[in-house]
């Protein structure tokens, strides 16, 4: 887990657009058991190459 943190965050810190420690930890479990992150902050989850992401509130709404 913590090998699939680093390659979440190093890039993400490498190209000026850090995401949090919490949000980077959250990112790397959801790829490495292969999970879709649920969430209404799909500002820093996007940012995240090879993660699925949803954001049930918007799709409510539209």
């Amino acid at each position: 887990m913590a090998e699939q943190w680093a390659r979440v965050n190093a890039p993400l810190r490498r190209a000026g657009t850090p995401i949090g420690p919490f949000d980077a930890a959250i990112a790397a479990t959801a790829l490495v058991h292969g999970c879709t992150v649920v969430t209404h902050n799909r500002k820093h989850f996007d940012l995240v190459p090879g993660l699925a992401v949803e954001d049930w509130e918007a799709e409510e709404a539209a």
